[in-house]
């Protein structure tokens, strides 16, 4: 993997003075310009100065690797959004609430970047904002049954 600069370089034409340019920026805030008479100079030269100034650049970053494409997971069916919601009595299993003072979703117990499934026992009800609020973390399992809101 190559090293390259990014967000240090750029051309562009110069109208008051009727050329183009190209310009780096170093770390130490400093600027160096190379004025042409066309973008392929411009281009060249951004080139030239990326590699002559590469250890004293202000931003460097590897070139990313392609990534395979993420595996599209099937979503969750109707049936199976109705009988979780069902079982967990149309209220969150966080806090309590439910419709029409919140908006219920599915969450999964253990997330899914965690090694987490879509079986109905790592799936219960929540509220969209303990959900939003909890992101990815593991809380402890709330229980089955909650006590009314406040």
């Amino acid at each position: 993997m190559t090293t390259r600069a990014r967000g240090t370089g750029s051309i562009f034409f110069n109208r008051r003075q009727g050329y183009w340019q190209a310009k780096v920026i170093l770390a130490d805030g400093r600027r160096v310009v190379r004025s042409h008479a066309t973008r392929e100079e411009a281009e060249l030269a951004l080139d030239r100065l990326r590699d002559e100034y590469a250890g004293r650049l202000s931003y460097l970053y590897e070139l990313p690797r392609k990534r395979a494409a993420a595996p599209i997971r099937p979503p969750i069916s109707p049936r199976t959004r109705v009988e979780i919601f069902a079982r967990d009595g149309y209220r969150c299993r966080y806090c309590g609430w439910g419709p029409p003072d919140v908006e219920l979703v599915l969450d999964h117990f253990i997330p899914l970047v965690d090694g987490g499934s879509d079986d109905p026992e790592n799936l219960l009800t929540a509220c969209w904002e303990c959900n939003a609020g909890k992101g990815d973390l593991v809380v402890p399992m709330p229980p089955a049954r909650t006590i009314s809101p406040p």
